[in-house]
């Protein structure tokens, strides 16, 4: 089926949790998720300028307005817009950015894969948890209690030495996970 151009969104300055509920209303979910794929994967945004939008808000409308300083964000909005749309065939897709050289887009593919379980991330997080910024490694550490294994506590253990009391609350409730999860003996 052919489509033609969507139209804008109602509300470009709606949340993202509605602007991809509205694209998964016009594309349904799994296009709207595999389009925020092939943007985390690399594909230009200016392939298909009247979904962007949909990720982006009024930001993205900037960029489509040759605004520069927005070119790198579609990825980090790809990412996270697969928070609110998604198909498994995707994963391997969030998994590899992971590994992304975009902290924000690394942060939010971690986060998107530990919300999807997604167990083929937890050594790709592994690598995060040495990141220079905190959030990147609260990040980290939450998804491996979710998706971690054996393997992965000593990681997980390490953190609570982090200098920054926030990781190490992290690392406090993803060790607990991992124990529960994985039924290990109390540390």
């Amino acid at each position: 089926m052919t489509r033609g151009p969507l139209p804008p969104p109602a509300n470009p300055a709606a949340a993202p949790r509605d602007l991809l509920g509205a694209l998964a209303t016009q594309l349904g979910q799994p296009l709207a998720a595999r389009y925020c794929a092939d943007l985390l994967d690399g594909a230009s945004a200016f392939d298909h300028p009247d979904r962007l939008p949909y990720l982006g808000g009024r930001p993205a409308l900037q960029l489509l307005g040759g605004d520069a300083v927005w070119a790198t964000w579609p990825p980090v909005w790809a990412a996270r817009g697969l928070r609110y749309v998604w198909v498994d065939d995707v994963a391997s897709v969030v998994v590899g950015a992971v590994a992304h050289d975009t902290w924000r887009v690394a942060e939010h593919a971690v986060t998107v894969a530990a919300s999807h379980e997604l167990a083929a991330a937890a050594d790709p997080a592994v690598r995060l948890l040495r990141h220079e910024l905190a959030r990147v490694r609260r990040a980290a550490v939450r998804a491996l209690g979710l998706v971690g294994d054996t393997e992965h506590v000593p990681e997980v253990e390490a953190m609570a030495d982090d200098p920054r009391p926030d990781v190490r609350r992290a690392a406090a409730v993803a060790l607990d996970r991992l124990t529960e999860r994985l039924d290990l003996p109390t540390r």
